[in-house]
């Protein structure tokens, strides 16, 4: 199912980091979003984005299917760019999470695997929090919810009754 960052960012400090990479057909992209917790009295606590940084990769991991050493090379060059945004004390209370969609769904489970895996191996050197299903391939199902609740938020409606509607036209998704 899709990550939901509120359980997250309820432990972190007054200004708190999540790390997000966006693992596409045609790029490979990281997210690094700040947030200010805020406490209102009628909702109870609530997180406010304060910040985004935003680096892409051109090629999704799955162009290195068969050179796996270049999809840990892509990985480690944004999460560098990570190391140096997010403070070092702060790293262990900082969500890292992976997401893909249908250039790994496309793959081979043998190919998916070892890309997982080099994945994974560079998570572990940074010393950010994983969280449980910490990297995932998205089904199509997550992949809409989760951009249609992007742009509900976005354009700042309600979830309920909401008219909104998105259509996916990039990359292996459509």
């Amino acid at each position: 199912s899709s990550l939901s960052l509120s359980p997250l960012l309820a432990f972190l400090d007054p200004y708190s980091y999540v790390l997000v990479l966006n693992v596409g057909s045609i790029g490979t992209r990281i997210h690094i979003y700040e947030f200010r917790a805020t406490t209102d009295n009628e909702n109870g606590d609530t997180f406010v984005l304060k910040d985004e940084i935003f680096r892409e990769r051109k090629s999704g991991l799955s162009s290195f299917a068969d050179h796996v050493y270049k999809s840990e090379e892509q990985i480690n060059d944004l999460l560098k760019i990570a190391d140096q945004e997010v403070s070092r004390f702060k790293h262990r209370n900082t969500p890292l999470v992976l997401r893909a969609t249908a250039g790994l769904r496309l793959l081979n489970e043998t190919k998916e695997k070892l890309l997982l895996e080099g994945v994974s191996n560079r998570f572990g050197k940074y010393g950010f929090y994983r969280p449980k299903k910490d990297i995932a391939i998205m089904n199509e199902t997550e992949e809409g919810i989760d951009a249609w609740l992007t742009l509900v938020y976005l354009k700042g409606e309600q979830f309920y009754g909401s008219r909104i509607a998105t259509l996916d036209l990039g990359g292996g998704s459509t």
